[in-house]
């Protein structure tokens, strides 16, 4: 699928991710949105690691894509 070819291009790679949910149960990631991610029509990032705060943008590093979902791990400072 092209969706696919397009959510893998971005594995390894670097992004600029807001952060938009804390985990709803404990020991799950946080959520959020990269610049290409509109709310409610794509995916979204899970994103493990560091402590980041909603509202925050943090700097996120790509290393799994499901479907629409991309999963990452937060940058430190």
């Amino acid at each position: 699928r092209i969706n696919d070819e397009i959510m893998e291009s971005y594995l390894e790679t670097h992004l600029a991710a807001l952060v938009e949910a804390e985990p709803e149960e404990e020991g799950w990631s946080v959520t959020g949105r990269t610049w290409f991610q509109a709310p409610e029509v794509d995916g979204m990032i899970s994103i493990e690691g560091g402590q980041p705060q909603v509202g925050q943008i943090i700097q996120v590093y790509l290393d799994g894509a499901a479907g629409y979902e991309l999963f990452g791990t937060a940058e430190e400072e």
